[in-house]
């Protein structure tokens, strides 16, 4: 039995309102309620309006606002069993969805928030709902249609949905929608999953912590210390790799990037780095603005899609600076998405200039600035990060650089340094605080663990953890960051051979070819030059038994 979730939109955010409440109440209505009936149908009016008439156009949406959504309508589709929620925030309505119950299948036909309440962490609390009310009826699957236009399709790799088909909708008038068919499976393999758990060698407490994995249900920090402390790896990986499968099947993905870095002169001193040099050493660099666009350059024509530009937090370079590396990238080759500069280089810069942290961003964005990687997040323990990276940013303002780009539509990803002197407790401190942003947001695409490695830098003697302690974080990170899309082997940090085994431990993307372009992992004694060619990066994922795709940095498919 199933439920297809059919034309289900969530509207772009502009204003980005209503940042303070996050408690979502659901009301159902009835046929004899002609109050709540109106109100029902002047809503749906209005939010079906504010999506369909850009889309379609006046004409064709009048038709299917008369059809569908006048309190005749509305009614006479109660009647044959269809059940009608309001969604609402401190007594406001701020949007609805309707049921169709039909035979061993029911429909979810309708489904819209208000455009300003988007990011607001409600859309998440409305999958949540249908997915628990699927679940009472012992439902196996969730499948939507969504616009192919819709730009909030992401959400739903958010719980797990995947694409599986294209549509032609007929909405009558002689008009047809083209849209995406996602797909959720609840517990495809999870008796079968279960029964291998229940005869296996886990203690009690570890085996009900593999069921509520399996049942869908998210793990609190005790339980992800005990499968940090006392769950056997190869259970970790079973249950990670299921956690996987669901959000994104066999697929693996890639893209076609370079690295940008300008400098590795740092005002910072961060005991694990082995990057940072004083500005008199044989090993730094500092490369001009032409040095940097002649590098750019070599890429033109060719068939990458991202520039990754970080880099050390350079004492003398400011926003105006970046701001006009930015602009000249994208002059070389207009179509290349810039992905720029950490959290910590976006601290200096704007302080710098005096700015706000909103408004250095909106700055840094109008000049093309289009996503941020998760770089210097390390650990968020204050007391940790003070002894290792003591002037580095605060945990609490990377967090809140990281919000404000959500805010501002820009994604990101996370990271998180392990394997130093960080305890368990001290892991699962920094995942919660992703996740918590996660809920709120929704606004990181990948989770990446960074290995600390130990040549080159003052921690030397801390040496590095083993390779089934990196299985174990991955699988771990996984499991725990339930509503983060996907976590990235970022096979330069990792090493080829790790990257396979992290495959089969959660993760489902490795980066990109990379290109020989950054030097911060050899510095700290990686061995080889980064760089794999399509080919190889291909080989890599089949060998392992999975499906290769190619995405660009927003996780859009590149056929």
């Amino acid at each position: 039995m199933k439920i297809l979730c059919k034309h289900i939109f969530f509207l772009p955010n502009t204003d980005y309102l209503c940042r303070k409440s996050k408690c979502m109440e659901i009301e159902r209505l009835y046929a004899d309620n002609a109050l709540k009936i109106n109100e029902m149908s002047e809503m749906a009016t209005a939010i079906v309006r504010e999506y369909y008439d850009p889309v379609i156009g006046e004409a064709q949406n009048t038709y299917m606002l008369q059809k569908f959504q006048t309190p005749d309508s509305i009614v006479g589709q109660i009647n044959n069993g269809a059940r009608y929620y309001f969604f609402k925030n401190n007594g406001f309505n701020i949007g609805f969805m309707s049921f169709y119950p039909r035979n061993d299948a029911m429909y979810l036909s309708k489904w819209y928030l208000y455009k300003q309440y988007r990011n607001c962490g409600f859309g998440r609390q409305c999958l949540q709902f249908i997915i628990q009310e699927a679940k009472k009826e012992h439902l196996v699957a969730i499948e939507l249609n969504v616009n192919r236009y819709n730009p909030t399709q992401r959400i739903y790799e958010h719980f797990g949905f995947h694409r599986i088909r294209e549509e032609k909708i007929d909405v009558g008038c002689g008009f047809f929608m083209d849209d995406f068919v996602y797909r959720l499976d609840f517990n495809a393999d999870a008796e079968r999953l279960k029964s291998l758990v229940a005869n296996g060698l886990a203690d009690d407490d570890i085996k009900q912590i593999a069921y509520k994995i399996l049942d869908g249900s998210r793990i609190t920090d005790n339980e992800a210390l005990a499968l940090y402390t006392r769950a056997d790896l190869g259970l970790l990986g079973m249950l990670a790799f299921e956690i996987k499968r669901r959000k994104s099947g066999d697929k693996v993905y890639y893209n076609r990037n370079f690295h940008i870095e300008p400098t590795n002169v740092c005002i910072n001193n961060c005991k694990f780095c082995s990057y940072k040099k004083p500005k008199d050493d044989p090993q730094a660099w500092e490369l001009s603005m032409d040095e940097i666009l002649h590098r750019v350059a070599a890429y033109k024509g060719s068939k990458a899609t991202e520039v990754h530009i970080v880099g050390g937090v350079h004492p003398d370079r400011d926003i105006d600076y970046y701001c006009r590396l930015i602009r000249e990238v994208k002059k070389i080759i207009p179509g290349i998405v810039v992905k720029a500069f950490t959290a910590v280089e976006i601290e200096y810069m704007i302080n710098k200039a005096g700015l706000s942290i909103e408004d250095g961003l909106k700055k840094l964005i109008d000049n093309g600035l289009q996503c941020i990687p998760g770089g210097g997040a390390e650990i968020f323990d204050e007391k940790l990060r003070a002894e290792i990276c003591p002037e580095k940013t605060k945990s609490s303002v990377w967090l809140d650089i990281h919000r404000t780009a959500h805010k501002l539509g820009i994604s990101t990803n996370a990271t998180m340094l392990y394997g130093h002197k960080e305890t368990y407790e001290q892991r699962i401190d920094h995942l919660s605080r992703l996740r918590k942003l996660q809920d709120e947001t929704g606004g990181f695409s990948a989770f990446i663990p960074l290995k600390f490695r130990k040549e080159n830098n003052s921690m030397h003697d801390f040496g590095e953890v083993p390779l089934t302690e990196d299985l174990r974080n991955y699988a771990v990170s996984r499991i725990y960051l339930d509503n983060f899309p996907h976590v990235k082997a970022y096979w330069v940090m990792s090493g080829l051979e790790t990257t396979k085994l992290a495959l089969q431990y959660g993760a489902d993307d490795i980066d990109g070819t990379v290109d020989d372009s950054t030097k911060i992992y050899t510095m700290a004694g990686v061995d080889g030059k980064p760089s794999m060619t399509v080919e190889q990066i291909r080989q890599l994922i089949e060998s392992v038994g999975l499906t290769p795709v190619e995405r660009d940095t927003f996780y859009n498919e590149i056929k």
